[in-house]
């Protein structure tokens, strides 16, 4: 496993700018699915995302990172 991409410098930019954001996985099995969660969460946190976008019909929708679940976990 390599580093975070976007790197934390610049992911505290994107939000700075006010860049919606996604996360995804590069999971090649159902057991590799949310096994990094915990990093991922504090990566948000360490940046300041406050929120994230969903996506259902291919619209996006707001999503509060305070309330959301990584990998069915918070």
């Amino acid at each position: 496993m390599g580093e975070e991409y976007p790197a934390p410098p610049l992911l505290r930019r994107f939000v700075e700018l006010g860049v919606p954001l996604t996360t995804a996985s590069d999971a090649h099995g159902g057991a590799e699915v949310a096994d990094r969660s915990d990093e991922l969460r504090a990566l948000l946190d360490g940046a300041g995302v406050a929120e994230l976008q969903a996506f259902r019909g291919r619209r996006p929708h707001p999503v509060p990172v305070a309330g959301a679940t990584v990998g069915g976990r918070r």
